[in-house]
């Protein structure tokens, strides 16, 4: 199972995209997703707040700011092959 983490905040349209796609997925691959409010962590929201969505691999970031489907099944096929 690989492990998908989204740094966003609420509100945050393209934070909300990301999500959708990784759960979207799901149905295909053994990932799990975990999101993650920025706003809860003053440390996190200092060093994500201008990038979200910041959307993580098994705790390798992958994207900042844009997320494109292609370019994350991209990296999830690779990530499940290694």
């Amino acid at each position: 199972m690989l492990k998908i983490t989204v740094y966003g905040k609420e509100g945050c349209c393209l934070c909300t995209k990301a999500t959708d796609m990784v759960t979207a997925l799901s149905v295909d691959y053994p990932i799990e997703l975990e999101y993650i409010d920025i706003t809860g962590d003053e440390k996190l929201f200092n060093l994500y707040r201008y990038e979200i969505p910041v959307v993580a691999l098994a705790g390798d970031i992958k994207f900042k700011g844009k997320v494109a489907r292609l370019w994350l099944e991209r990296e999830i096929r690779q990530a499940l092959t290694r």
